[in-house]
Parts: structure tokens; C-alpha cells; sequence
């Protein structure tokens, strides 16, 4: 069964095997669907993606940010609009429904308005504002996330430009590999060798991918295994330890949906197969000397001692250049900073580090959340998304659930090192997820029947 099918009965406790469906179980008649706000969501998330390869394709010296960002405002302006019509057509949906939701809404906006105040009044000009407020207000794409009968169309959307991905990244390795040979094939489409950081980019939904394995199509899991590799091949080539921790993350929650669901032997076991095939082709293809040439070999060497030497990963993170930078931001911070955050667009600057330069992230995620919203911001993200992430990953067996949460677990644990929320793909990846979390929480109504499994008579109980 193939992403969009609907299963028409379930009885309760019953595992999802592998083929089970990311739309959730639905029973009973089909709802009229409003296709409008999905259509715009779909058609911001495209022009967002657009952006993401122009802004990293053109000269970095002439690079007129303006132009870029001119795509993103319609980008995100398209996203924003088809989330607040999904909201009023569907009158709010199941997670307005609930109070739990409703009252964390009212919140999360009265911070973010708070947020938006304290920066302007600090004398933030208006575009930084909207540019810094961005990230904030994508967390409206949950009203399109909610809506199962979006899923399959968001699907395909990921695959489609996680495909796009995989070409521009394969066209990066062959012009890293055969030099200036390649130079008339990719002469304006591969610039730079920094390009290999703008094809980690655009492999964003590769980690969606992975873990909603099991639901995929033929086509999406051979997408999905193909963007895993070239992720980790990226990551060690620009010896990112982030990518490369980001990729065996998803690939670990992907293994343990597969468990939860029964079918890992089924479905996981041929991923480490074809990811052996894939590699052994680019060895047959480009000689045996390819990965030396890739640059693979000296930078794996690097990566690695980045991982186990004295700028190891944990050592790196927890008590050198991050941790020394959390200390100068929270020695600049009042009891007020605690409490309220300095707003969408704080600034720090001190003299002992990057040369006093003023600077608007803390590379400590949570630590940069205090920073602009107060300890108030990170209770909020504690509970929703990720203290439901955490709870419907010990007890969901419904395969997009599990794939939802697994997001927002992979983005919470990036936050210990990766810093500040931004407007991108990714983040309405993680609202969308949050969104499907949501509704999958959802208590039926009162007085509504268990449509699972048909009650039983009086004599049928007493048999």
C-alpha cells in the first residue's frame, strides 16, 4: 500500500506493518477536501527551495541578497496564508479543538508579540523584524500539517525536491572528482566546491524520508536511500560532524519505527543493501581511485579526529569554543533577559571573541532560545512539540506518527548544537510534523462510537 491509500479497518492494538499508510486511519465518508491552502503552501514551499539554490549558485561576491530575499518573503507570505485558511476553513481542526493546544496558541503568540515589542522598541528596523520574526510564525503550518488528506501531496513535494537534491549533489561529486574536465558540462550550475554545503541544503527532507521508510513507494524509498548516502558523502567531504550525527540520528529512529511496526528485517535490511550497491557503483564508475580524488579519504581522516581527538565532538561542543561562547552571551544577560528574551532580533558582542563583532545566534540552540524568548519559550517547546514527540514515540504504532515525532525529537536534539530557529524548508518540515503529532493525540468527541470494532450484543458478550 502506497502513501495515500486509505485503510478501511483496524481493530485496536493491532501493529501497522510495513506497507501502512502516513495518512492516519480514517473511517467512514470522505470529507469535502479545500485544496486552496494546500496549493499555496505547496507552491511557497517550491518557490522557497528555488531560493535556496539561486541564493547559493550565484557569485557570493554580487550576491544581492534583496533579489534572494524577495523569493523568500513570497515564499513564506504563500505559506503563511495557505496555514490561516487551512485554520478558518476547518474552523481551527482537531488541535483547536483541544484545550491543551488552544491555551499553548495563546501563549506561544502573546510570547512571540512580547518578542516582536521588546526588539522595536530596542530600535530594530522593520525588515529585520519581519526576517527575524519569520521562524516564529511558521509554526501556523500545523493547521496544514493536521489535515491527513494533505499528506500525500506534502510527500510527494519532499520527494520532489529531495530528487533535485540528488542530482545537483551527484553533479557536485563529479566536478569535486574530475576537476576542470567537468568545467563545460557544469558551467552554471556548479560554481564552487562550497557548493557541496548548498547540496547538504537541499537534501533537507532526506531524514523524513528515512525514517517514514516503511510507508514509501518504490520510488521514495530509492530516493530516500540515495539522499542518505549523499548526505553522509557531503557531510565527510565539507567534515560537518553535525550532518553526519543529524544522518545516523535519523537512520537509528528509522530503525526503531521499523521495530515498532514490525517490519525492520522487511524494509531496513534492504536500505544497507542498496546503500552497498550504490557505493559499489561509484567505485565501478569513477575507478578505484575515486574516493582518494573525491577527497574523501584525507577528509574522513579529518572528520574522524574531529570526532575521537582533542577537538572531539563532545569535548568540542560541551566544553571548548560553543561553551565558552554560551558563557560570554550569559554574562551579558540581565534577570529581565531570563524572563523575557531580548526579542526576535537580539544582539551580542563581546571583545573575546569573533574580533567584537555583533552577533544575532547563539550556536546552543536552547541557550539561543532564552536569548530571544525567556525561559518561558523553552517550557513551551518542552511541551508541545517536544514532550508529545517523546510520548507518542514510546506508544504510537501508526507509521506517519511515528515519522512526525522522530522529526521533532531529530530537531530537538540538534538544538544542543546547532543554534538558532530559522526560516527554511526544514523548520515548516518540523511545524508540519508537529501538526500530524497533534492530531494524533486527539481524544475522540464524547458520545462518538468506537468505529474500530463493532460493539458486541449482550449475547455475543455472554458466549
Amino acid at each position: 500500500m502506497q502513501i495515500g491509500d486509505n485503510v478501511e479497518l483496524v481493530n485496536p492494538g493491532d501493529s501497522v506493518n510495513s506497507s501502512e499508510s502516513l495518512e492516519s486511519i480514517h473511517i467512514g465518508k470522505k470529507k469535502k477536501v479545500d485544496s486552496v491552502p494546500l496549493l499555496l503552501v505547496v507552491l511557497g514551499m517550491h518557490i522557497a527551495f528555488f531560493a535556496i539554490w539561486w541564493g547559493g549558485t550565484i557569485t557570493r561576491g554580487q550576491m544581492a541578497g534583496l533579489g534572494v530575499q524577495r523569493y523568500e518573503a513570497v515564499a513564506y507570505a504563500l505559506i503563511f496564508l495557505g496555514s490561516y485558511l487551512a485554520f478558518f476553513s476547518g474552523h481551527g481542526g482537531k488541535i483547536w479543538r483541544q484545550s491543551r493546544y488552544r491555551r499553548w496558541l495563546g501563549l506561544y503568540s502573546g510570547l512571540v508579540v512580547l518578542m516582536v515589542l521588546r526588539s522595536f522598541t530596542s530600535g530594530a528596523s522593520l525588515l529585520a523584524l519581519f526576517r527575524e520574526t519569520m521562524p516564529f510564525l511558521l509554526v501556523a503550518v500545523v493547521f496544514i500539517g493536521q489535515n491527513k488528506a494533505y499528506w500525500r501531496t506534502l510527500n510527494n513535494t519532499f520527494l520532489i525536491h529531495t530528487a533535485v537534491g540528488v542530482v545537483y549533489s551527484i553533479l557536485v561529486l563529479v566536478t569535486v572528482s574530475l576537476g576542470e574536465t567537468t568545467a563545460p558540462l557544469t558551467r552554471g550550475l556548479i560554481w564552487t566546491q562550497t557548493d557541496v554545503m548548498l547540496a547538504k541544503n537541499l537534501l533537507y527532507a532526506v531524514p523524513f524520508l528515512v525514517v517514514s521508510y516503511p510507508a514509501q513507494a518504490r520510488l521514495g524509498r530509492t530516493i530516500s536511500v540515495l539522499g542518505l548516502l549523499l548526505v553522509v558523502v557531503l557531510g565527510v567531504l565539507s567534515q560537518t560532524r553535525a550532518v553526519i550525527l543529524w544522518a545516523v540520528l535519523a537512520l537509528l529512529l528509522g530503525g526503531y519505527i521499523g521495530f515498532r511496526v514490525k517490519s525492520f528485517m522487511k524494509t531496513y535490511g534492504k536500505v544497507l543493501l542498496r546503500l552497498a550497491v550504490v557505493l559499489g557503483i561509484i567505485v565501478l564508475l569513477f575507478g578505484g581511485g575515486s574516493l582518494e580524488r573525491l577527497g574523501v579519504s584525507a577528509s574522513w581522516e579529518s572528520l574522524l579526529s574531529r570526532f575521537t581527538g582533542s577537538q572531539g565532538v563532545i569535548h568540542h561542543t560541551l566544553g571548548d569554543a560553543r561553551i565558552y561562547e554560551a558563557k560570554l552571551v550569559v554574562s551579558t544577560m540581565s534577570w529581565d533577559d531570563w524572563l523575557l528574551g531580548r526579542g526576535v532580533s537580539a544582539r551580542w558582542s563581546s571583545s573575546n571573541m569573533y574580533s567584537g563583532e555583533t552577533r544575532s545566534m547563539v550556536h546552543i540552540g536552547y541557550l539561543h532560545l532564552i536569548f530571544v524568548g525567556g525561559v518561558g519559550l523553552v517550557l513551551l517547546f518542552a511541551f508541545f512539540p517536544l514532550g508529545v514527540a517523546w510520548r507518542l514515540l514510546l506508544t504510537s504504532r501508526d507509521v506517519g506518527t511515528l515519522a512526525a515525532a522522530s522529526i521533532v525529537v531529530l530537531y530537538s536534539v540538534s538544538l544542543l548544537y546547532a543554534g538558532a530557529p530559522q526560516a527554511g524548508l526544514w523548520f515548516v518540515l518540523i511545524f508540519l510534523c508537529a501538526g500530524k503529532m497533534a492530531v494524533g493525540t486527539a481524544k475522540p468527541h464524547k458520545g462518538s462510537r468506537n468505529l474500530t470494532r463493532p460493539p458486541l450484543s449482550r449475547r455475543d458478550s455472554e458466549r
